[in-house]
This record gives C-alpha cells, structure tokens and sequence, in this order.
C-alpha cells in the first residue's frame, strides 16, 4: 500500500511570509496541530506546530499539559494578564521565524511502512507528503490507523 492512499490531499498550510498569528487561527479554525509551510513555488520549507507556538511562548510548562487542546490552550493564555503582551508580539511574527526546518518528507509513492517507520524513528505525528518536490498532501498517525 502506498502513501498516496491514506494521505490527506491538498492539506492546509502556510507560506513563510504568514505570521503566528495566522497559524493559530488556521489550526483553530481547521482542528488541526501543525501544517506545512511552503514557498511560493509550493517546495517544503517547513512545519509549524502547535508545539513550536508553545516553544516560542517558552512557557509550556506552566500553562499546558501535552494532551490540551491548542483552542483550550489560547483561551487560557488569553485570559491572563501578564502574557498578553509576550502573545501579542508573538503574533506578529512570521511564521517563517519559529517554523522547524528540518522537516521529515516522503514521497507519495512510498510504501506505507516506510511512513510508519519514518514516524517512530523520529518520534513525530506526521510526515509531509510531496510529489516532484512540491507539496502533495500530508499523513498522520491518525490516517494510518483509521
């Protein structure tokens, strides 16, 4: 089975030139926790997750266990006084500012368990999927065992 089978096309994303605060209304709005990033030519430049917000946020650990979601999550910091400059000066950065780079593709021609694998080597929820270089969908943990 391929990965093209299971992935999910034409997945939400971001472009460099996007801010933070962009990523966090489309991962709101869409329920999701990380998309790509990509150039105008479409080529992978690099993921954001709700993860890396929270890194840049460097509180995480004062406000949020692992399991919240990042909606919950954004009430509870809006709501307190004392970091509602750091949000806000967070949230206009651009995305290309705290997005990881080092981003984890397969091609969508690849076989499934070198998805799995991929997965659990690098301890990470989803892989990129890209055809020719270009952005082509993405694949989670969640589509796999769906």
């Amino acid at each position: 089975m391929k990965v093209k089978q299971f992935m999910t096309r034409n997945p939400r994303y971001l472009t460099t030139s996007h801010t933070v605060k962009d990523a966090l209304s489309l991962m709101i709005a869409h329920k999701i926790s990380g998309c790509p990033v990509v150039g105008n030519d479409k080529r992978v430049r690099g993921i954001i997750t709700q993860s890396d917000i929270m890194h840049a946020l460097d509180m995480h650990r004062n406000i949020i266990d692992a399991k919240s979601p990042l909606f919950d999550l954004v009430v509870r910091l809006l709501s307190k006084k004392d970091i509602q400059p750091l949000i806000s000066h967070l949230s206009s950065k651009k995305v290309k500012d705290i997005m990881q780079t080092d981003v984890h593709t397969i091609d969508e021609n690849e076989d499934m368990y070198r998805a799995v694998t991929l997965m659990n080597k690098h301890k990470i929820h989803r892989l990129v999927v890209v055809k020719n270089g270009t952005l082509a969908g993405i694949i989670s943990k969640k589509d796999i065992i769906s």
